[in-house]
Order: structure tokens, then sequence, then C-alpha cells
């Protein structure tokens, strides 16, 4: 966006321009948001979420990796732990 911002200094029509790539740009963020959103939707599945997040946490384990990248695949299992609790809460209401 900054690049076409840039490109259209002194060009007929500039507004336009840089209007439309401004849409295309909050389009585009936009959809990336919602898909990130929608990873903890149920229709994911969140067992093997729960496992690759293992995986990886024992392969940090494996490779020695720092301590905060330890606490952050511990805090995904966590998280991802607590998600699958309440969706199998929810579906026995």
């Amino acid at each position: 966006m900054l690049g076409a911002w840039m490109w259209t200094v002194g060009v007929q029509g500039k507004w336009r321009m840089r209007f439309i790539i401004f849409i295309f740009c909050i389009i585009t963020c936009g959809w990336s948001v919602a898909t990130l959103k929608a990873k903890d939707g149920m229709w994911i599945k969140i067992d093997q979420r729960i496992d690759e997040a293992r995986e990886d946490w024992r392969r940090a384990a494996d490779f020695k990796d720092g301590e905060w990248m330890l606490r952050r695949y511990r805090l995904e299992v966590e998280r991802l732990e607590k998600l699958k609790a309440e969706l199998e809460a929810s579906e026995l209401h």
C-alpha cells in the first residue's frame, strides 16, 4: 500500500487509485484475520491441533530451544485443551 501511495505521487487520478488499493488491502487483511480467528471454530479437528502443538513442544525441548519457546508451546497446548473441554461441554448441553 505504501508503494502504491509513493508511485501515484503526481499522477492524475491518484486518489481513485489509492482508494481502490486501500479497499483491496482492507478486504485482504480482513479475510486473513477472519481465517485466523476461524481456526478456533468447531469444524477444525481439535485433537489433531493438540497433537501438533504437543509435537512442536517436544521438538523445542529436544533442540533445547529457549525457555520462552517452551512456554509458548505449553500455553498453546493448554489453550487448545481448554477449548476442547469447552466444545465437549457445549455438546453435552
